[in-house]
């Protein structure tokens, strides 16, 4: 007769949780490289701060204002008294 009880370590118990942690750290890395850095423009990152009121700190404030209100072409920005 076969006999069909298994024999179960302890390392075949954390098996679930190891593929539980990475999925979500594979997802995690995912969110934060393509779609934070290559989907969000700096305008979209600039008004969600403003909404949840996360810029307190003057020097991060002060960047984001000169890289969103800097002229984009500089050669244009020229007298025509010349």
């Amino acid at each position: 007769m076969v006999s069909f009880n298994q024999q179960l370590s302890t390392f075949d118990y954390f098996a679930p949780l190891v593929a539980f942690v990475t999925f979500f750290g594979i997802v995690f890395i995912m969110l934060f490289t393509c779609i934070l850095w290559f989907c969000v423009t700096d305008v979209e990152r600039k008004d969600a701060m403003k909404k949840w009121n996360h810029c307190k700190v003057p020097a991060i404030c002060k960047h984001i204002a000169e890289e969103n209100f800097r002229p984009k072409n500089r050669s244009t920005v020229t007298s025509s008294a010349q």
